[in-house]
């Protein structure tokens, strides 16, 4: 009897964790095609419409992703990497090849100012904190730090090697990625000054940075794993397994998930149970190239940008060639 009430009970349990992984189950939901020919980087999602906003080559294109349909597209850029939104209804986009911000109205699309900034711009964030613009100067290994209020640069912070992506922890601290050095930089933004910087092990190669505010944990995508790193102290608790060619990692508040986006067209996935807990979930599958990723938090959609792909390897650079006119958004939800 005892034997069966404990074969009973363990039945139980499997079954609630069973049901917690299906209902925990993301896929791809549409494919949604972007004018346009060219490379890309970065995807943003604006607070304020909630429109996705996709780096092109030299334009920004804006997609509404529940109709699929163009809601813009603001050109003349020059070699667009990243985007970001401020509370007063203006974007910012880094162009990389002209070492400067472009300033617009999110509601007109129309162009309100351009900044200099360091060498090579690239990520972009909102710290909602600080309410300052902060962008990651690969080309300079710096940051500039833009006042919305008069749309100035106020301070430039010199860094150890190439900045990668940036979090904020909401408090006065910032975190970048620096991906040369298999590092991530802690910042005392007020202070402009780096605090620590944190080993995330040899040739690691970061990229994306996600945070959650609640367990102070910061997730850092590397290569072939997604490094956990304690925000407190700057500790690895762990090196997590993901597919190859990371280049993103968004982190949700609402279910505490963690998607890791590769070239490989595998968005990995896990679940963050507690703080040094956090287990896998199954992989998605996307597309070959859909190595980016932004997250609509409000309606825990996820999206990739990819292509369609050649089939002759460029000898030289081994990669393959992208197919015109075939640029597209995928959307992943449960």
């Amino acid at each position: 009897m005892k034997t069966k009430l404990l074969l009973v009970a363990f039945l139980s349990v499997l079954n609630l964790a069973n049901s917690q992984t299906k209902s925990e189950t993301f896929k791809v939901l549409k494919s949604i095609p972007v004018e346009g020919n060219g490379g890309w980087d970065y995807l943003a999602v604006c607070p304020a419409n909630h429109f996705i906003y996709a780096s092109h080559s030299n334009q920004v294109n804006i997609i509404n992703p529940e109709t699929s349909a163009s809601e813009g597209i603001i050109e003349n850029q020059s070699g667009v990497h990243g985007i970001a939104f401020d509370q007063d209804n203006r974007g910012y986009i880094t162009n990389g090849k002209s070492n400067s911000v472009y300033i617009f109205d999110v509601k007109t699309n129309q162009k309100i100012a351009i900044i200099e900034v360091g060498q090579k711009p690239d990520a972009v964030i909102f710290d909602d904190y600080s309410k300052k613009i902060i962008v990651a100067n690969a080309g300079s290994n710096s940051l500039s730090i833009i006042n919305p209020k008069d749309l100035k640069v106020e301070k430039t912070i010199e860094l150890i090697g190439n900045p990668e992506f940036l979090v904020s922890d909401l408090h006065g601290k910032i975190f970048v990625n620096i991906e040369d050095k298999s590092k991530i930089a802690e910042i005392n933004l007020a202070e402009g000054k780096v605090l620590n910087y944190f080993s995330l092990g040899k040739d690691e190669s970061p990229s994306g940075l996600a945070i959650d505010h609640k367990t102070h944990r910061l997730f850092s995508a590397c290569e072939e794993h997604l490094v956990v790193v304690n925000a407190e102290d700057g500790k690895v608790v762990n090196a997590l397994p993901i597919a190859k060619g990371c280049d993103g990692v968004v982190f949700d508040e609402k279910s505490n998930m963690i998607f890791a986006s590769t070239y490989s067209g595998v968005l990995s996935t896990y679940l963050e149970k507690s703080k040094d807990e956090i287990v896998a979930l199954p992989d998605v599958i996307t597309e070959k190239g859909a190595r980016t990723i932004a997250i609509d938090a409000s309606s825990q959609k996820i999206y990739v940008a990819t292509t369609k792909f050649g089939s002759e390897e460029n000898k030289t650079t081994h990669r393959f060639p992208l197919i015109d006119g075939s640029f597209h958004l995928l959307q992943i939800g449960k």
